[in-house]
């Protein structure tokens, strides 16, 4: 290399010079593009640490105005992370169906979504997609039909444990708002998922509840 830049410097210090200033060029744009790609980190990270703020003083207003400016944003690491907020500003604002959709999107992630500790200015093992999981549990009943809950959770990829929260936890708020024929299905599944006694006679006491239920609407 030293050795073809002394050739060029003897035959040709135009040549030299022009590929000179054009390596010091392409250096100062790779620096300047590097420095706004830093600058453009900085500025999601405290839209999101602002939008957190916002919405744990419950300024859902401000909070959802914020974070939509993360959200147009795709390409910005923060993007999941502001999603799942929306869906709790959404939630506060009682428009469920938009709120699943939010959740929905974090929920379908293959990979592990870390909160992120806008105090400490890092991620955190707290996985977003679980909570998004809860999110949705909470939306569906006004956001889709109960009649297809069991087949629609059951195409997320969860592990028994997870089944089982998010089941019990669904089946629990069919049995509140007494819409058994949503809870039922779901009651009955739990019963091939869980293998605790204490929670299983639970469910087949509210199974044998249910069915008295429907029953007597039925005559």
């Amino acid at each position: 290399m030293t050795i073809l830049l002394v050739m060029l410097l003897k035959k040709s210090p135009k040549i030299l010079a022009g590929l000179l200033m054009s390596s010091l060029v392409a250096t100062a744009a790779a620096q300047d593009m590097k420095n706004d790609s830093a600058k453009s980190e900085s500025k999601d990270e405290a839209l999101l640490s602002l939008g957190i703020q916002y919405l744990s003083v419950r300024d859902i207003e401000a909070a959802e105005s914020t974070l939509t400016k993360l959200v147009k944003r795709t390409d910005s690491k923060f993007f999941l992370q502001a999603h799942y907020y929306l869906g709790w500003c959404a939630v506060n604002n009682r428009n469920f169906k938009k709120a699943f959709k939010h959740f929905e999107l974090i929920a379908r992630q293959k990979k592990p979504v870390w909160a992120f500790d806008s105090q400490k200015s890092e991620f955190t093992s707290r996985n977003l997609r679980d909570e998004a999981l809860d999110g949705l549990v909470f939306c569906y009943p006004d956001a889709k039909p109960g009649s297809r809950a069991l087949e629609y959770f059951s195409k997320f990829k969860l592990n028994r444990k997870q089944s089982i929260r998010v089941f019990e936890k669904l089946a629990n708020r069919y049995y509140i708002l007494e819409e058994f024929q949503a809870a039922l299905p779901l009651y009955k599944h739990l019963l091939h998922l869980c293998t605790n006694p204490e929670d299983l006679k639970e469910y087949k006491s509210r199974i044998k509840y249910i069915k008295e239920a429907l029953d007597s609407t039925s005559r």
